[in-house]
């Protein structure tokens, strides 16, 4: 973990190809896509209006406990935000073709310190389906959480592409949003979506791309149980 540790360090994020199991994802899979039968669309913008999200994931299914406690992830963790952490947010993201791009925010602005700072929130992804700059994979600028400067929403932006059981982390400073999903799928014969019906149908373009995405904070004593304002 060590490389990825100082890779944070550096440029404000990393990924981990192939950090799930075959069989864990699976598992993951299976519970995400029955939690998301019983979620809507979003009603704001900054959230998404194509996309849904179903958060306190630990509280709806057990398939999940694994993760939160595996051994490398707690070391990155622990690596970045040092041995006294929490789990804050644990939520599923599915962005739906014909969802825009998110605006480039930070996640650790409720602490008022002066930037940059040392880390606050590490955000964890896990691409439970092939994460890529057409479905809605997350966008990033690179060592960004080392400004003193306001977010840039002009930055340059680094689209994150990554194979399904896949992990992204990046320091909660680091500006972030989600990508727009710019793919077309015509499922049968009816898609309301913009895009080409001709199009050939593609299977990780369905609307079953999955993110499982945890907050990790920094617990500060004397602090109480917060939960960080900012979401993935």
């Amino acid at each position: 973990m060590q490389s990825h540790i100082e890779q944070i360090r550096t440029e404000g994020f990393t990924v981990i190809e192939g950090f799930l199991s075959e069989a864990l994802l699976a598992r993951s899979r299976q519970a995400l896509t029955e939690i998301e039968a019983a979620v809507d669309f979003g009603q704001e913008k900054y959230w998404g209006t194509r996309t849904k999200r179903a958060r306190n994931l630990l509280g709806r299914s057990t398939a999940f406990d694994d993760i939160v406690i595996d051994p490398r992830l707690l070391a990155l963790v622990e690596g970045i935000l040092g041995p006294d952490f929490q789990l804050s947010i644990a939520t599923m993201i599915k962005i739906f073709p014909g969802e825009t791009a998110q605006p480039l925010h930070q996640d650790d602005g409720h602490w008022p310190v002066p930037r940059p700072h040392q880390p606050f929130v590490l955000n964890t992804l896990l691409a439970i389906d092939p994460f890529t700059a057409e479905n809605g994979g997350t966008e990033l600028v690179p060592r960004s959480h080392l400004s003193a400067e306001p977010v840039d929403q002009s930055a340059a932006r680094t689209a994150v592409s990554m194979t399904a059981g896949s992990l992204l982390a990046w320091d909660g400073a680091t500006w972030h949003g989600g990508g727009a999903n710019t793919t077309f799928v015509q499922e049968k014969g009816v898609n309301e979506l913009p895009g080409n019906p001709a199009n050939a149908e593609v299977a990780q373009q369905g609307d079953d791309d999955y993110y499982w995405a945890g907050v990790y904070s920094t617990v500060i004593a004397g602090n109480g149980d917060y939960t960080p304002v900012g979401l993935v």
